[in-house]
C-alpha cells in the first residue's frame, strides 16, 4: 500500500501513547462515528466490531497513517488471525469519510445472541 490512510480506532488504539510505542509516531486525530457496525466488549476480551446495519460506534480517526505504521498496527491487531482490516465509512463533523477499521474475523470472537451455528 502506498501513500497514507485514515484508520478508525475504537479500543486500545485510542491511546496515543500506545500508538506512539507501536509506530514511533504520533498522528492527528478526529472524533468520528463508524457507520453500520456494532462494538462488543465482553469481560476479559479486547473490544471488537462487527457489521450491524444502522448501528454506530464512537471512536476516532488516526489521520495520514503511513504504510510502515499501518503494518505495525496490523501486527498488533493480529490481522489475518483475530481481525481483518476493511474499508468502511465514518461520520465526522465535516461529513462522511472512507476509513480502514479492524473488524473481528467471523467465528473467532463470540457474540452473544447470535445463532449457535455462528459461534466457534
Amino acid at each position: 500500500m502506498s501513500g497514507s490512510v485514515a484508520l478508525f480506532v475504537y479500543g486500545t488504539l485510542r491511546d496515543p501513547a500506545l500508538v506512539q510505542e507501536l509506530t514511533g509516531k504520533s498522528f492527528l486525530t478526529e472524533e468520528a462515528w463508524l457507520l453500520d457496525y456494532r462494538r462488543y466488549a465482553w469481560r476479559h476480551t479486547y473490544p471488537f466490531v462487527r457489521p450491524s446495519p444502522g448501528s454506530r460506534v464512537r471512536g476516532k480517526i488516526l489521520k495520514d497513517v503511513d504504510a510502515r505504521s499501518l503494518a505495525a498496527l496490523d501486527r498488533y491487531e493480529c490481522v489475518g488471525t483475530l481481525y481483518d482490516r476493511v474499508l468502511a465509512q465514518a461520520e465526522t463533523r465535516s461529513g462522511i469519510v472512507q476509513v480502514f477499521v479492524y473488524v473481528a474475523r467471523p467465528g473467532i470472537l463470540p457474540v452473544r445472541n447470535e445463532p449457535a451455528s455462528n459461534r466457534s
